[in-house]
């Protein structure tokens, strides 16, 4: 992981800031305009923090970095913006999920990034607490 990228991201990674069009489409991340297109046709939009969840599948590991966690749950969201938006699973375990059932975000950590060892943090889904 870069540092630098890591700051530069932090609107997306710690808010799940995303952009909406002036015809109401949201996309997630944020990207610069396309050629041709109109520089202030996509504004800066906070995306919802809930959702649901559309599909998900758990993945063994053998990395090192991952032993404190030996099953890795990775799922796809459904926002209640409508964006889909792919990120790991936590506070569950894979018996508990089920397609359709609400998911909100949580801040957690990411891994470590240089020599130092930084911590990086980043949004992750889990069940929701309150439906």
């Amino acid at each position: 992981m870069n540092l630098p990228k890591q700051w530069r991201l932090k609107g997306q990674r710690y808010r799940l800031e995303g952009q909406r069009h002036s015809d109401g489409r949201v996309r997630f991340p944020a990207q610069p305009a396309k050629l041709g297109e109109a520089q202030d046709a996509w504004q800066p939009y906070q995306l919802s923090n809930t959702g649901e969840l559309f599909s998900w599948t758990a993945q063994r590991s053998n990395r090192s970095e991952f032993d404190h966690e030996p099953i890795v749950i990775v799922g796809i969201v459904k926002l209640a913006d409508g964006c889909l938006i792919t990120a790991q699973l936590t506070d569950c375990e894979p018996s508990e999920l089920q397609i359709g059932m609400a998911v909100e975000t949580v801040t957690r950590s990411w891994g470590k990034v240089g020599e130092d060892d930084l911590l990086v943090y980043g949004y992750k889904f889990r069940p929701a607490l309150v439906d």
